[in-house]
């Protein structure tokens, strides 16, 4: 591997410590390349997140989620990328040999944060949480070699993971007009 790329998978590493301790924790348990490997997934996954969470406004996040989505997608194409984020990601997609939709839904649940504030049924948040967290989860299952029927539980665990986060953090939600809860359950 080059020195460039071992360059890189320290500052996931980095990032990953800086973002989340406890899954930076985690990892110290792992055999070295599984752990190099998580903490690309990590970066890519906070970093694709990031772009609509941070967004200074709705339109600038789909601005930049457009312009990652195009880049994320030239590299899974085999193209070259100037993006350290995505050069150690696509390094262990390779290694790994990742599905690319996982790298997609995660996208597309990043922009599904800008545009849905209200959910109408639970099969609509279902798609939220698959996409924000089932497909963390199915990335990561990935990596430590899982395949078949082991994906849905994992896309069922990172769902139950974000119905968590979901009822954790409503009343910061409720301070930005996000209501996740269905709209069917509140009034049922």
């Amino acid at each position: 591997m080059s020195n460039t790329l071992d360059r890189l998978y320290v500052q996931a590493a980095e990032a990953t410590q800086a973002g989340s301790r406890t899954f930076f924790f985690a990892t110290r348990f792992f055999p070295q390349e599984l752990a190099r490997a998580a903490h690309a997934v990590y970066w890519f996954c906070a970093y694709t997140r990031g772009l609509g969470r941070q967004a200074v406004t709705p339109e600038q996040g789909r601005l930049d989620l457009d312009r990652w989505a195009a880049q994320v997608n030239r590299g899974l194409r085999g193209q070259i990328v100037h993006s350290p984020v995505l050069e150690v990601f696509l390094d262990t997609v390779d290694r790994h040999k990742i599905p690319h939709r996982f790298a997609t839904d995660l996208i597309e649940g990043a922009r599904m944060d800008l545009d849905h504030f209200r959910y109408q049924s639970f099969s609509q948040l279902r798609e939220y949480c698959y996409r924000t967290s089932g497909t963390v989860s199915v990335l990561m299952a990935h990596l430590i070699g899982y395949r078949g029927p082991a994906l849905d539980y994992m896309a069922d665990l990172g769902l139950a993971m974000e119905l968590t986060s979901i009822l954790r953090t409503l009343g910061s939600a409720l301070e930005r007009d996000r209501i996740y809860l269905p709209l069917e359950e509140i009034e049922s």
